[in-house]
């Protein structure tokens, strides 16, 4: 069995919110068109505004409350950790290596 003892508070951090800012990226691009067609399709114009503003302020917001929240949770990790055991997990070799890789 392998342990994991703390985390990179910022590294963690960092990674994650950068994965979830793409995430809502992604998000934020398919509801503005989703609701372009819906406009369409009920003879509405396009998306105003407000929408064409989502693609911006949701991927920004989202990588930002998503660092601190990550940061916080490292944090506490490495506080509680040492106290009660950390994760606990098992590795085994893949079958295209020779052994574990360090």
């Amino acid at each position: 069995m392998h342990e994991i003892k703390s985390f990179n508070i910022f590294q963690t951090a960092k990674v994650i919110g950068v994965l979830y800012g793409i995430s809502f990226l992604l998000m934020a691009i398919v509801e503005l068109l989703v609701f372009t067609t819906m406009g369409q399709a009920s003879g509405h114009p396009g998306p105003k505004p407000p929408f064409v503003l989502m693609i911006i302020v949701l991927p920004v917001f989202g990588t930002i409350f998503s660092f601190i929240g990550v940061a916080f949770g490292c944090w506490l990790y490495n506080v509680i950790a040492p106290h009660i055991g950390g994760i606990a997990f098992e590795l085994s070799p893949s079958a295209r290596t020779n052994g574990p890789s360090n």
